[in-house]
């Protein structure tokens, strides 16, 4: 198995591509869904998954902050990144915790809502 050297400006389109893609999709899924369902629906389906989405996505946070070392290591060596690149990536990591949470916190519909009435 031959490793390649990450071309990092390729890297973070790509990772945007991919965050778009997911962005549009998951927009897509929700507009069928109250398109099919109604919104009234969707909001009842929302509330009832609440208590095991939200659990899995605060433990998934977890896990990123607890192994990212390991993850950006074993990315460092299986696309020889230069070792201050893996250096700044490992100090970065509390901040993309913090983001992380931030918007999960912003994007969270009764916080919003709570926010403006």
């Amino acid at each position: 198995m031959t490793t390649r050297r990450l071309d990092i400006k390729r890297f973070r389109r790509w990772l945007l591509g991919l965050a778009l893609a997911l962005v549009a999709i998951v927009a897509t899924a929700v507009i069928a869904l109250v398109m099919v369902f109604g919104l009234d629906e969707v909001q009842y389906g929302w509330e009832a998954a609440r208590p095991v989405v939200e659990p899995v996505k605060w433990i998934g946070l977890v896990i990123i902050i607890l192994y990212w070392r390991q993850i950006v290591q074993q990315a460092a060596d299986k696309w020889r990144l230069p070792d201050d690149y893996r250096d700044w990536l490992l100090s970065i990591r509390w901040k993309v915790a913090a983001w992380i949470a931030v918007l999960s916190l912003l994007a969270d519909p009764r916080l919003l809502a709570s926010l403006f009435t």
